[in-house]
């Protein structure tokens, strides 16, 4: 029912038919046009404007267009809020729990990250992250990322080694 009233309203509305090609907009200047400044500068102007429905999905957009760009803190403010307003209204995203582990590991943070990452695994639907432990693209990426977090490694690898029985009940709680 939301779901139409919604369509009327960007069908029937100039403000809400405005709203909605700015959304569009700073999605094709952050993914086809690599533009962030452009984008960043239309999520903006979405978030002042209170009549436009979807703020979880701006600040979600608007978290990774900063993550791209490079900026982690406003990455992580945006993400941040798109976080609590997704918990307050439905419960959990793990791609957002995945995005968060990213920053999280970008600052130096490798403990923070890794709630996030077992926050994802933990939310994600049945085998979300053996998909992509299974797929050779992510994994050469993740191969990548090691070998540029060489240095981060050891802690990395001690707190596996801490957490190593509560990793394996949760692997073998769930049916194979």
């Amino acid at each position: 029912m939301d779901f139409f009233r919604i369509i009327f309203k960007i069908i029937f509305s100039r403000e809400h038919r405005r709203y909605f090609i700015s959304f569009n907009r700073a999605l094709f200047y952050a993914i086809y046009k690599n533009d962030y400044p452009k984008a960043i500068q239309e999520y903006k102007f979405l978030l002042e404007n209170d009549a436009f429905p979807f703020k979880t999905k701006i600040y979600r957009n608007l978290g990774q267009v900063y993550f791209w760009d490079g900026n982690f803190d406003e990455a992580e403010k945006a993400l941040t809020k798109s976080l609590e307003l997704t918990i307050k209204n439905k419960g959990h995203d793990p791609e957002l729990y995945e995005y968060m582990g990213k920053i999280c590991i970008k600052k130096g943070k490798y403990e923070r990250a890794l709630m996030f990452f077992e926050k994802a695994a933990r939310f994600g639907p049945e085998g979300f992250l053996n998909k992509h432990l299974t797929d050779l693209e992510y994994v050469n990426k993740m191969k990548k990322s090691l070998e540029e977090h060489k240095e981060e490694l050891p802690f990395i690898t001690a707190y596996f080694e801490q957490n190593k029985e509560r990793f394996s009940k949760q692997d073998n709680s769930k049916p194979q």
